[in-house]
């Protein structure tokens, strides 16, 4: 894991699925995909 992730925990959280709530548009295309 990179420091950066320890710092800001916050990201992953945006990451793992708080792009939905955050941008519904940037959550379609990543749903499509499969990531979910």
């Amino acid at each position: 894991m990179t420091p950066g992730s320890a710092r800001h925990p916050h990201v992953l959280r945006l990451r793992s699925g708080g792009c939905a709530l955050v941008d519904p548009k940037l959550a379609a295309p990543m749903t499509s995909s499969g990531i979910y």
